[in-house]
């Protein structure tokens, strides 16, 4: 899969990332650079995994779990204290939903 500058400034945008005010040879070189991880990406697929077990970790850690003790809940004022922005008791984010590129 090749990927070219469209798809990067387009993929940045979604990511909240400001590619488009790179310089113009820092931004092909961005290009190029991301196209290599891609292909080295598509390099492993072929490697043949059959019967290797998968595996989320190299070395078996057993998970480390705190007790599942009932305690009191928080509540909404010591939940919102910390929160940038609130209204009626709920958290304020930017809307994201119903953005285009030229919303960004």
């Amino acid at each position: 899969m090749a990927i070219d500058r469209d798809t990067l400034l387009h993929t940045a945008m979604l990511a909240r990332l400001d590619c488009a005010s790179l310089p113009e040879p820092e931004l092909d070189a961005l290009v190029d650079q991301i196209g290599r991880i891609i292909g080295y990406v598509e390099q492993l697929s072929e490697v043949d995994t059959e019967g290797v077990t998968p595996s989320t970790h190299p070395v078996d850690v057993p998970p480390r779990l705190r007790p599942d003790t009932a305690s009191e809940p928080l509540g909404a004022d010591r939940v919102l204290a910390n929160a940038p922005k609130t209204r009626d008791a709920r958290f304020v984010v930017p809307r994201v939903v119903g953005q285009g590129a030229d919303d960004a």
